[in-house]
């Protein structure tokens, strides 16, 4: 039992990205105090101490002591395999939360280690930590969603509620479709904006000013988006049903590159249904369907 000034204690195991810039939020916040940093290595350890500000480096599991918190920050293909390693040691585990942050992978991946001195969990900032300098000054209002034994959600909700984020709990069962939202929004956008380049390109467009003429539209519809809905933020041909336009544009594609033709149909598909042409213009919305469900020959 933690005297009442007595902060928790949290070992990583696995500081990358994700891991060293949450545990060097939850230091400089004076939330938990670091524990060990495990690595693959030395250097790497030594590194992340560097970068929190805190903690013991180490290269192996067999240095691992029983903390409050152990976050398992590795790979999500190593997180069941480091798992079972926890196991083999029999630590002196008393009411630790051991948890991951994997968006993909739920708390079962720690089954192995759930038991009545250990609870689990898997809390998902929703974040990209693609620079940790940069994410350490970014975390507040974004969204950790979580799911795992009541005790450990009980236990982990005010660490991640310390880096103003949004807290919201999760069914198990679920985990995947929630990723598959954060993949949809996050994954697939540089696909998006990569076809307009690919377009700009055609043109004689640098890199730099496709970015510079297609960045400023995207923001703009991303607040729009925000302001009122994906449906109400929607312009363009197919919102306006210009059949004329779309098939014309379709045309030029499959001449310019038959992949870019594909994915735009692609896409116009799936924005159809963000429109409400199925009421309001039937005709118009069964030709629009055929014309993006069809094979290339038939365009």
């Amino acid at each position: 039992m933690l005297k009442p000034t007595q902060l928790p204690t949290l070992s990583i195991i696995g500081a990358g990205k994700l891991g060293k810039t949450l545990a060097r939020v939850w230091f400089d916040n004076s939330t938990v105090n670091i524990q060990q940093i495990i690595n693959q290595t030395q250097s790497s350890s030594l590194a992340a101490k560097a970068f929190i500000g805190s903690g013991t480096p180490c290269d192996t599991l067999f240095d691992l002591k029983p903390s409050d918190f152990l976050l398992i920050a590795v790979p999500d293909s190593d997180i069941e395999t480091v798992a079972k390693k926890l196991l083999a040691l029999e630590l002196n585990w008393t009411n630790t939360v051991i948890f991951h942050c994997s968006g993909s992978l739920s708390s079962s991946v720690l089954s192995c280690l759930k038991s009545d001195n250990t609870h689990i969990a898997s809390a998902h900032p929703l974040h990209s930590f693609a620079d940790p300098a940069h994410s350490i000054q970014q975390l507040q209002h974004c969204f950790c969603c979580a799911e795992g034994d009541d005790y450990a959600l009980e236990q982990l909700h005010p660490l991640f509620q310390s880096l103003g984020m949004h807290w919201k709990v999760i069914e198990q069962s679920q985990k995947l479709v929630y990723h598959a939202a954060a993949v949809f929004a996050c994954n697939f956008l540089p696909s998006i904006i990569n076809a307009s380049h690919e377009c700009l390109e055609v043109l004689g467009f640098s890199p730099q000013q496709a970015n510079e003429m297609l960045l400023p539209l995207a923001r703009q519809t991303l607040t729009n988006i925000e302001k009122t809905s994906p449906n109400a933020a929607l312009t363009g041909p197919v919102q306006r049903g210009d059949v004329s336009l779309i098939e014309s544009q379709i045309m030029a594609l499959e001449n310019t590159s038959p992949e870019l033709a594909s994915f735009y149909k692609m896409l116009s598909s799936a924005t159809l249904k963000l429109t409400d042409h199925k009421n309001t213009s039937p005709e118009t919305h069964t030709e629009l369907s055929h014309l993006f469900n069809s094979d290339s020959d038939q365009t």
